[in-house]
Parts: C-alpha cells; structure tokens; sequence
C-alpha cells in the first residue's frame, strides 16, 4: 500500500491548494478575529472566525483571485483582471461595499506586448502610507546565463540530450497606485524613503531608515513560484533579489547559485514587544 508522508502532504497542501491566508485581526488583542484565504485551483475565497467550527465560501464572491489584503479597516481582493473587490467584514456576514474596475496604465499595456508567452507576470497588493498599491512582477520563464530569455526549444541542444539549465528569472517590476475615485490605477514611478518586500508571504512597505541595509525606492523580493517549483525539482526557490526604480534594473542581494532551495526564503518582521 501507497503512503504519503504526512509532512510532504502538508506542504503540497500548502502551496498547492492554499495561496494565501491572512488574519484581519491581531488574535492576541482581538477575542473575533477572522482569517481568510485564497484557496482551490479556483482561487475562490474563504473565511473562519474564531469559535467557527470549519470553513466558510464568501459569497458573492468571484473567483480567481490574486492577492489579498487588509488595510483601513476593509478587505480588499485582488482578481485576475486587476479588479478589486471591497469587503466589509465587521456584520455578521461579510458584505461587498463595492467592486472596482480600474483601468491599466500605458506602462502595463507596453509591459504585457513586450514580454508576450515568454513571460509571466505575478501580482501584488501592498499598503504603502494609507495608499494600495498593485506590484506587477515580470518573471522570464527560461533564462540563460547570457540574462537572455528564450524559447523551452531553447533547453535541448543538437549535440546533446542533456537539458540546459535556464531557469525562471524576474527581470522587472512595475508599481501602480489605486485612485478610487476616478477608478484608474496609477503608475509609481518613486517609492521616495520606503522599500517594499515581496514573497511568498504578505508583502509589506517599510520607511527605510527602520531597515539597516535596504536601499530606500527599492523592491525586495524572494520566490514564490509555487506552480514552477512543484513542476520541476531542478531548481525553485532561487528567485531573489533587488529591484531599483531608479536604476530599472534587478540585482542580486543574497549569493546563491541555481539549485533549488527548498524551502523558499521568506521575509519575517520582528515583533518589538
């Protein structure tokens, strides 16, 4: 008989059927807090308070979904159109205040003709000073040592059957703030003196000057391709670094080589109390 090791099932689970799980509340001060994730090859939407005794689909709901967050006392929900979806979490039940369809920015538009099938593009929600920003990360799917995205006919060679080793690789970012009222994203071109951090756990902005080491206007990110990584063995984790917009360029900040690193770095905000 079959038998699967209790610890591998638990992190197929995890990166496989769970995207993303957030707390609205801080339980240690909150006596009703609520947790909700991003769940299913769906990516629909779930919810349990505390005392509830499983798991509730938020409905009204969409499904595929993004990103989530929470930030002035709403839940905000990021699909896969770059819609956002606003919940209000405190009745009995949750209820959508509104839906918000923004138009894109003429830098996402060029950005997803450039890239093309080659690519692939990863979202983010981040709350930077009151404002909600949407991150766009632009990953090469293969990318050979030369920084040169090619095709996957690219890996196998006439002289050899041995596969070449080009791994995924983020080569960009672009940064968009929500305008609300007239239902438009924004492009950002300066972060100013905060540095945002991205991965596969909630990504967060930061003043510079309360992180020794981290340029400010810059973009930190580690590597949560979950579907490439499960996919192949050869190589995931590996897909961190540095991002200027001043510069427009990403840049190591870790020395590591290609080989997988399991389990992904991620980034951790020391509690001060």
């Amino acid at each position: 008989m079959f038998q699967v090791n209790k610890s591998y099932f638990i992190q197929h689970l995890r990166k496989v059927f769970i995207t993303k799980a957030i707390l609205l509340s801080d339980p240690s001060h909150d006596n009703s807090y609520v947790v909700v994730l991003i769940f299913g090859y769906l990516s629909r939407l779930a919810f349990c308070k505390k005392g509830d005794s499983g798991w509730t689909i938020l409905s009204g709901a969409s499904q595929g979904y993004c990103d989530i967050i929470y930030i002035n006392d709403l839940f905000y929900a990021l699909t896969s159109d770059s819609s956002i979806e606003v919940w209000d979490f405190h009745a009995s039940l949750p209820i959508k205040k509104r839906e918000i369809h923004p138009s894109t920015t003429r830098e996402m538009l060029e950005a997803t003709k450039c890239f093309g099938n080659l690519h692939s593009c990863q979202t983010y929600l981040v709350e930077s000073s009151g404002d909600l920003l949407l991150v766009l990360r632009y990953i090469g799917n293969f990318v050979n040592e030369e920084g040169e995205v090619v095709d996957e006919a690219y890996l196998l060679s006439g002289d050899s059957t041995q596969p070449l080793v080009c791994p995924y690789q983020t080569l960009m970012f672009h940064v968009c703030k929500l305008d609300s009222r007239e239902q438009k994203w924004v492009g950002v071109d300066n972060l100013k003196d905060e540095v945002l951090f991205l991965g596969g756990n909630h990504s967060m902005s930061l003043l510079a000057q309360y992180c020794s080491g981290f340029e400010k206007n810059s973009i930190y990110f580690t590597d949560d391709n979950w579907n490439q990584m499960n996919e192949d063995d050869l190589y995931g984790g590996h897909d961190l670094g540095k991002f200027s917009l001043e510069e427009k360029i990403v840049k190591p900040f870790y020395a590591c080589d290609l080989r997988r690193i399991d389990p992904p770095p991620f980034w951790i905000v020391p509690n001060p109390w």
